[in-house]
């Protein structure tokens, strides 16, 4: 793993045990996907990293600063060969008191490593986790991810890949680690922010480029669903085999869609700058 801290560079880190992002939780990161190309959609991610800091009232190094490390990074990653990579941006509210009142000065710090892109299908777990639409922190990603864990290590536990989570009105809203993209009667949709969403980059992606649309959906109405697959930065579009128990027949509209993506993600129209 590549590890870079912005007063030490790639040399190695540590954090103080008094960082409110070791201590509360206080935080918010963006994992990022590395091509040959260099990072996939950062502008897109830069653009969600500034509207969760706003959300939780931290202040985020200048983005010229923030960019400048990850092409650092990029760097450094290919000039090893690596060109399939995850990248973490993490921002932290920094070293404060005992409690949970916030110090004055931000942390932050970025690592990468290489990755395999999983290409069997995933099977699904309904959690015991509920989201709540209502939360502040829903829809975006923050350090406290507990819930997140839980749900994912409950489905593994269960033998299966992935978590189904619901929220408080029992509408389907995302997995531990990813959006979803459901095939139903022809048609491909997405759970709306409202139902306590992630802003999902790559879901962003499917719906302002490709024929994909939100529908509120609720637990009965995966019984009409043909075909589903998990959306993330790093994985794309992967296919789900199951929910639950019950096997998918597959959605031909999906596997179309999931070539599309890799299509645009092998484009340089999304990346900042060619490496």
């Amino acid at each position: 793993m590549i590890k870079w801290y912005p007063s030490e560079g790639f040399n190695a880190a540590t954090i103080s045990l008094d960082d409110h992002g070791v201590t509360v939780g206080d935080g918010i990161f963006e994992s990022m996907r590395v091509t040959a190309f260099g990072v996939f959609a950062l502008k897109r991610h830069i653009a969600r990293l500034n509207y969760a800091a706003n959300l939780i009232g931290i202040d985020l190094p200048p983005e010229n600063v923030m960019t400048s490390a990850i092409f650092e990074v990029v760097a450094k990653l290919h000039s090893t060969g690596v060109t399939d990579a995850r990248l973490r941006l993490t921002i932290t509210s920094g070293v404060g008191p005992a409690g949970v009142m916030r110090g004055a000065n931000i942390n932050w710090f970025i690592t990468a490593a290489p990755i395999s892109i999983a290409t069997s299908p995933a099977k699904l777990h309904t959690s015991r986790i509920i989201r709540n639409e209502y939360s502040l922190i829903s829809g975006i990603k923050t350090l406290s991810y507990l819930e997140n864990v839980i749900a994912l290590n409950d489905a593994v536990a269960a033998g299966f890949d992935e978590a189904l989570i619901l929220n408080t009105k029992g509408e389907v809203v995302e997995s531990a680690t990813c959006n979803l993209l459901f095939g139903i009667a022809g048609k491909l949709v997405t759970p709306p922010l409202s139902s306590g969403a992630l802003r999902g980059i790559t879901r962003e992606l499917l719906l302002e480029k490709f024929e994909v649309t939100e529908q509120v959906m609720v637990k009965s109405d995966l019984a009409q669903v043909s075909g589903a697959a998990l959306l993330s930065s790093v994985r794309g579009v992967q296919h789900i085999s199951h929910i639950d128990r019950r096997p998918l027949a597959g959605s031909l509209e999906i596997a179309k869609l999931a070539e599309k993506y890799k299509d645009l993600l092998n484009s340089p129209l999304e990346y900042e700058t060619v490496i």
